[in-house]
């Protein structure tokens, strides 16, 4: 199978992938036929291929492993059954000779099958300092608990309410650690997979630079041979569901942060690198 049209958008959870998916959709990128919608935290859909979504969760559950890949980031088994379903499923892709792609977080626990089966896909990896990601799922893990506490009424209200902050006062430290741990996985494979990319084949960029810095990125695209529109980033936009601080400030294990530093230090020179290669390519 050719894989030199396929683009495959890379990035922790509450990291920009469905802002990328959403602008790159409208700018003529096919990122699936069927999408997973809307969401708590995420209200103008996740721009989240389905097919691939299912997969990657069978193969955590293979793993006995729950909550979507965010509490406990092991390394996997992917069985010769799923790697083959893997294989099936971007070949059933690119069978409908478009340029394509796919945005799906939980691929950034696959980046090696991923890479072996299409070697000369092009690579576009978002990051997001590790402060918001962890403010952004525990802000969004606590709105569903509102929610569901919404619809309870009288003395079961009061309840659940109580279970709520006790849950912040105790559980929310221990929540926010892991999801840590989670972005560290997830960021350090991403950079694994930075490592082995071909010349050309990758462009890294810093959320929060997304509008200033999507010119250079179709520009880019457009020089690996797709055929991108000129789609306003401004459009895709939500200014009120991005943060430019978090909202609450965690203590994290003083080992944990260390290595979140560096891996954080390490994406912005990636994100410099590709920056400067846009500016000499134009």
């Amino acid at each position: 199978m050719s894989d030199a049209n396929v683009l495959i958008i890379w990035g922790m959870h509450r990291s920009g992938t469905s802002l990328l998916a959403s602008w790159l959709a409208a700018c003529g990128l096919d990122v699936g036929q069927e999408l997973l919608g809307s969401g708590v935290g995420n209200e103008r859909g996740h721009h989240e291929d389905i097919d691939f979504l299912q997969l990657h969760e069978n193969i955590l559950k293979d793993n006995r492993i729950r909550c979507g890949g965010l509490l406990r980031t092991e390394p996997l088994l992917v069985s010769a059954q799923r790697l083959a379903e893997m294989r099936d499923l971007v070949g059933t892709k690119a069978a409908r000779g478009t340029q394509w792609g796919w945005k799906e977080p939980r691929t950034c626990l696959f980046h090696r099958e991923y890479q072996t089966l299409l070697p000369d896909a092009n690579h576009l990896l978002v990051f997001r300092d590790y402060r918001l990601v962890v403010d952004s799922l525990v802000r969004r893990r606590m709105k569903k608990r509102e929610q569901r506490i919404g619809k309870k009424r009288g003395l079961k209200k009061l309840y659940y309410r109580s279970k709520a902050s006790l849950w912040r006062l105790l559980s929310m430290p221990r929540a926010a650690e892991r999801y840590l741990r989670a972005w560290v996985r997830y960021n350090e494979n991403l950079l694994e997979l930075a490592a082995n990319a071909a010349d050309g084949k990758l462009f890294v960029l810093d959320c929060s630079d997304f509008v200033a810095v999507s010119p250079m990125v179709r520009a880019w695209l457009c020089g690996a041979g797709f055929s991108i529109s000129p789609e306003p980033a401004e459009a895709h936009v939500d200014r009120s569901m991005i943060a430019i601080a978090p909202r609450h400030e965690y203590r994290f294990s003083a080992d944990l942060q260390k290595r979140a530093d560096s891996i954080l230090a390490n994406m912005r020179d990636l994100a410099e690198r590709s920056r400067q290669m846009a500016a000499k390519g134009a």
